[in-house]
């Protein structure tokens, strides 16, 4: 009876160390996957102009394939140093009403 008892505690040793194992090994995975996750959504640079658009410097953005609905005939500048603009989600919504894809801005609103 002792011998059983004694073969009972170990093999339930055995299973405890190896669910052990186990759960620190998937507990590693896991915070590795997440350490990977923040890394790439701190890594997004959001690109200063719109899709296909060239940037002229400080902010400002030149149309030059004349793409959306907001060209200004030979003006195809765009300012976007202009403190309504300081925010995302303002450029978002330029770039929803304009029909001009924006990487990183125009997923911002709906």
């Amino acid at each position: 009876m002792k011998e059983q008892i004694s073969q009972n505690f170990e093999l339930i040793f055995v299973v405890i160390i190896i669910f052990v194992i186990m759960a620190s090994y998937y507990y590693y995975l896991y915070r590795e996957y997440t350490k990977k996750q923040e890394a790439l959504t701190k890594s997004k640079i959001i690109p200063q102009c719109p899709d296909y658009w060239k940037s002229i410097g400080n902010n400002k953005c030149q149309n030059i394939k004349n793409i959306g609905r907001c060209n200004l005939g030979s003006i195809n500048d765009m300012d976007f140093s202009d403190k309504l603009y300081a925010e995302d989600i303002n450029k978002c919504k330029w770039s929803k009403f304009c029909e001009a894809s924006w990487e990183g801005i125009d997923h911002l609103c709906v």
